[in-house]
């Protein structure tokens, strides 16, 4: 049959459509598999044709996480990015967050941990508004993780924990590192309320530590009472060159703790092990021309801090000069552990932070019972000799009678050995 010009044109036009429809529905499928658009530079247009976006889940960036719309042909796909230019395809970075309502050093903590897995994995993560409060009050708003939100009644989302917590209440993410495929895409994962996982911090602490830069009023106030409260001190040793150690002790509201009833039960105690630690420091550092000075931080009890160690001639109390607003007052105080070379603490994770910033050595008691933080020490202590574990057994026998609240010392596993306890 014989056809016409215009009819050959039409049948060439038809062709044309055919063979562009099947190559744009190919590429919409690709699109689909990915996690980014394939030829970005031919589809603009299908973007646009994108219609009932919505977004399940943005942080305070204006960045959707997780949105949804329709494609050109009525199915549903995942979205992410700004709203006006969403990305559109199935696979959308997990998204991790905690209900963490804790103090700075948990707040701090629930943070690293997602951190971690932006850092070293890609996920994404969000804060919730208690954790912003926190972090906003000490740390210039430099960190990457934001403040998110999940959509009011929304419930298509699947959650997934990646935690596993052994007898002590550490979290451990075997279940994420075994099969990190299995939680990358489209999933809200839950890391824990109050994660503690110091060991992948040590990893990256570089990294992390640049997450945490204190706002300038918190450093400077840290700078004024590190030199204020140790003018005295530093007085009687005109000439010589100063090492600064921090002291924490938490009595506040570890004094009535049932697992550390031994340690709090006798103030020689208490006493004797921080006493001990600054010698130890003495003998390492001082000399004639080097003098170590420490700074009291009370940890909730500045009376029983003054009252027990203000006989010392190389000691300072900074937690009553250059104050600033009560909330900041707990980040100014972490400031100060940034503001020396090294660390003696008792018990609690604010403390642990403390031995992060000095970078230096960090002493903690020890009695081998792994008492509340002390399984975490000594995982640190497994890959840094510099977190060091010291004996407290020979002041509790010497102290404290056979009916004492707790269990008989059992004495330290041998240091490096630490081996993951069996999970609960």
């Amino acid at each position: 049959m014989n056809l016409g010009w215009g009819q050959k044109c039409l049948v060439f036009l038809v062709c044309v459509a055919f063979i562009s429809t099947s190559f744009i529905l190919l590429v919409v499928q690709n699109n689909m598999k990915a996690d980014t658009l394939l030829v970005p530079s031919i589809l603009p247009w299908l973007l646009q044709n994108h219609t009932n976006k919505e977004c399940q889940i943005n942080n305070t960036d204006g960045i959707c996480l997780y949105g949804s719309a329709l494609n050109s042909l009525g199915e549903k796909v995942l979205c992410s990015g700004p709203m006006e230019q969403l990305n559109c395809n199935n696979s959308i970075r997990s998204i991790m967050m905690t209900p963490c309502n804790g103090r700075l050093g948990n707040v701090m903590m629930a943070y690293g941990t997602m951190y971690y897995f932006h850092y070293k994995m890609g996920f994404n993560g969000i804060l919730d508004e208690w954790q912003t409060l926190n972090m906003n009050r000490v740390f210039k708003d430099t960190y990457v993780i934001k403040s998110g939100k999940l959509k009011e009644g929304w419930t298509d989302f699947v959650g997934d924990g990646v935690v596993r917590n052994d007898v002590y209440g550490d979290h451990f993410y075997t279940p994420l590192f075994e099969d990190p495929d299995k939680y990358m895409y489209n999933k809200l994962l839950g890391i824990g309320v109050y994660p503690t996982p110091f060991y992948l911090f040590q990893e990256i602490w570089p990294e992390l530590k640049k997450e945490f830069q204190f706002q300038d009023v918190i450093l400077e106030s840290a700078r004024a009472a590190r030199e204020e409260s140790t003018q005295p001190a530093r007085g009687q040793y005109e000439g010589k060159e100063f090492i600064y150690v921090a002291v924490h002790h938490r009595r506040e509201d570890y004094i009535g703790h049932s697992k550390l009833q031994d340690f709090f039960s006798n103030d020689d105690i208490q006493v004797e092990f921080i006493e001990d630690c600054m010698n130890k420091y003495r003998i390492k550092f001082d000399s004639e021309t080097i003098k170590t000075i420490f700074l009291l931080l009370s940890g909730g009890d500045e009376k029983w801090i003054r009252t027990n160690f203000e006989n010392h001639p190389d000691v300072a109390f900074p937690g009553t000069f250059a104050p600033i607003e009560d909330e900041q007052m707990p980040g100014r105080d972490m400031a100060i552990f940034s503001l020396c070379q090294h660390v003696i603490r008792t018990y609690g994770t604010y403390s642990i932070w403390g031995g992060f910033w000095s970078g230096g050595t960090v002493m903690s008691p020890y009695t081998g019972r792994l008492l509340i933080d002390e399984h975490i020490l000594f995982m640190l202590n497994k890959d840094n000799p510099d977190w060091l574990m010291v004996d407290i057994n020979p002041l509790l026998e010497k102290y404290l009678t056979p009916d004492s609240p707790t269990a008989p010392p059992q004495g330290p596993p041998k240091t490096g050995v630490y081996q993951e306890p069996s999970f609960a």
